[in-house]
């Protein structure tokens, strides 16, 4: 007899409105549970969770904060782990929200080729996807020895945009608005 298949959890930074609700709503229409995080809006982020629970006969949970904390991540990923970890696969991570608010790529000087080799971390590499600049090939590993613990992964790793150039939250030295640095 095969192993029942566990539920898959998704984590969506800024899932609670705009483009980062419509991929709350995708993941959850794809058999998802949610961990939704907003900046500031509670009222807004429980009316969110309660409507895709609602219609989708998920689990919505939220959790607020400036994402560009360290603080906020930690809360997000200890959310995580004591809401879906002991249940569910880690199916998702689509970071949606702006660690810079305001800052756009309109308003950045940015100019020229970004060398990839400047933006390297331990387990992960990017190269262009075929010889479109626009797209890349990203591959993340995790901790040496021991990628997922249970099926679950465990955070040993470093999640970071690659695409600076074309990204609409980058700041004028280039830096990208996610670092999601678990353990740093």
């Amino acid at each position: 007899m095969l192993a029942k298949a566990r539920p898959r959890a998704a984590i969506v930074t800024g899932g609670t409105r705009g483009v980062g609700r419509g991929i709350c709503e995708a993941l959850a229409a794809s058999g998802f549970d949610l961990l939704m995080t907003y900046n500031t809006d509670a009222t807004l982020a429980e009316k969110a969770a309660a409507e895709l629970r609602s219609e989708y006969g998920c689990s919505a949970e939220h959790i607020g904060g400036d994402i560009s904390l360290e603080s906020t991540r930690d809360a997000i990923f200890a959310h995580y782990d004591k809401t879906f970890a002991g249940s569910h696969a880690l199916g998702a991570v689509v970071h949606n929200a702006g660690q810079y608010v305001g800052v756009t790529a309109s308003k950045c000087e940015y100019r020229g080729p970004i060398p990839l080799g400047s933006f390297t971390s331990p387990g992960i590499s990017a190269t262009p996807y075929s010889d479109n600049l626009r797209y890349f090939s990203v591959i993340i590993q995790g901790p040496a020895g021991s990628p997922y613990e249970g099926g679950i992964f465990r955070w040993g790793h470093a999640v970071r945009f690659l695409t600076k150039m074309y990204h609409p939250n980058i700041d004028k030295i280039g830096r990208i608005c996610l670092d999601i640095l678990k353990g740093k």
